[in-house]
């Protein structure tokens, strides 16, 4: 079941906001799926929510990705002990990161924005090592914003928690935005004739028809934070791409790759 957002997101804030003044009630499970389900009976609940962690003004505080990551998924994990729990969750390179969240972001000035960090110490394996901590036993999914339109079709089964076999559908709309119409359309015909396809065959076909049909635009992302210089972003890209060796080797940790 992927219940409309409209239905949980406010009432699960709320709980866990009310969680830091006190344990959760023994009922307060039956009632957040009553109100999610409608009663409805369902065996996987998918939940989403791109501020789960925390709203773009405190995203990034004392020089930590998501400061507040751990003690949600515990409050979280205090509600729902009794069922599996997964999360499943991207990274971003922390120099487009921090340049997308700061133009959502109330703060006017870059430093009350990143209040004095220092930008080479940010490591998303630091997260996700301190939600690891809190909750060893939640199974963990991630990946690389940048490479999800090559491997959206097996994110979505990961979600799902359905085999490589099922058909799904929305596996290419990440692709159809950074590719143009005619290359799309190409590459559709071409799966047409090849139904049958394997997962790596797939991802090796999409990234094919990616560098030959690319809009450039769209994958270039324009980076227009106050004071950086060319050479700063370089580092940072640098200190994530080392960084996300990190997280692959992070126990209970699943990564996935193109």
């Amino acid at each position: 079941m992927i219940p409309d957002p409209a239905k949980y997101r406010k009432l699960i804030s709320e709980t866990m906001s009310a969680m830091r003044v006190s344990n959760a009630t023994e009922n307060a499970r039956d009632v957040l799926l009553k109100a999610i389900t409608d009663n409805e009976t369902t065996n996987r609940l998918i939940l989403s929510n791109a501020d789960f962690f925390a709203t773009a003004k405190v995203s990034v505080q004392n020089g930590l990705i998501y400061p507040q990551a751990s003690e949600r998924m515990g409050f979280v994990s205090q509600i729902f002990h009794n069922d599996q729990l997964e999360l499943f969750m991207a990274m971003r390179n922390p120099a487009t990161f921090l340049p997308a969240i700061f133009q959502q972001s109330p703060l006017d000035g870059l430093i009350d924005f990143t209040a004095g960090i220092d930008l080479h110490k940010l490591r998303w394996s630091e997260t996700l090592s301190r939600i690891r901590d809190a909750v060893p036993d939640v199974k963990m999914t991630v990946w690389c914003n940048e490479d999800a339109p090559l491997i959206w079709p097996q994110v979505l089964r990961h979600i799902l928690g359905v085999e490589n076999a099922w058909k799904i559908t929305g596996g290419l709309d990440l692709l159809q935005d950074i590719i143009q119409p005619e290359g799309m359309n190409r590459l559709r015909a071409y799966l047409d004739k090849h139904p049958d396809i394997s997962e790596d065959q797939l991802q090796q076909v999409m990234a094919v028809f990616l560098e030959k049909f690319a809009i450039d635009a769209a994958i270039e992302e324009e980076l227009t934070m106050p004071g950086w210089t060319d050479a700063l972003v370089s580092e940072m890209t640098a200190i994530y791409e080392e960084d996300v060796f990190v997280v692959e080797s992070i126990p209970g940790v699943h990564f996935i790759a193109p």
